[in-house]
């Protein structure tokens, strides 16, 4: 299971569900005797108790949500994270055997990126990208890929102009602390 949807729901109603408990519950205690304000506090606090239940228990999985201790590294330097993408025929030296292969070429202007698990990486829909050390420079924010499809064939220009597309993917960011990220695109002659 994943916690997503239960958080996705949580974020939702929240302000909502906040409000009302805010309005219900301060106006029960021990002298309270009307029945209808004590089921309205106890719906209120209900709801709230069920969403918080179903997310701990979405995220007790083996494959799931979990909350950790955060590392000072674990986000990006700038608010913002600027790159540019390259993509060409490039002659590469594959298990010794010079290939030509599509290379998409991932340039950060910011700099190597930080709080990232792995480099960052342009992912291409029916193929693995493979880590071309020769081409990428991870001080500089320079990193080179080439793909194989599941038969272990490069994938090679004819193909690749056809292929539309294109995930860029950061390994490891933290996407509940990065809500608010926008991305922009530019068209580079």
């Amino acid at each position: 299971m994943d916690a997503f949807q239960g958080l996705a729901q949580f974020t939702d109603s929240q302000k909502t569900l906040t409000q009302v408990i805010g309005q219900t519950v301060p106006l029960i205690d021990a002298q309270t005797s009307d029945q209808r304000k004590i089921d309205e506090a106890s719906l209120a606090l209900g709801a709230y108790l069920k969403m918080v239940t179903d997310i701990v228990s979405q995220a007790s999985g083996a494959r799931s949500l979990r909350v950790t201790h955060q590392d000072a590294n674990c986000t990006l330097a700038t608010e913002t994270w600027r790159f540019c993408i390259a993509e060409k025929s490039v002659t590469v030296n594959i298990n010794s055997q010079n290939r030509t292969v599509w290379v998409v070429t991932l340039t950060s202007a910011d700099g190597e990126p930080t709080g990232l698990s792995d480099y960052p990486a342009v992912q291409i829909a029916g193929y693995q990208p493979l880590f071309i050390p020769e081409l990428s420079d991870s001080t500089a924010g320079r990193y080179a890929w080439y793909y194989q499809n599941e038969h272990g064939e490069p994938l090679t220009a004819d193909i690749a102009q056809s292929l539309a597309a294109r995930t860029v993917e950061l390994p490891g960011m933290q996407i509940l602390e990065r809500q608010d990220a926008v991305s922009t695109v530019y068209n580079y002659p």
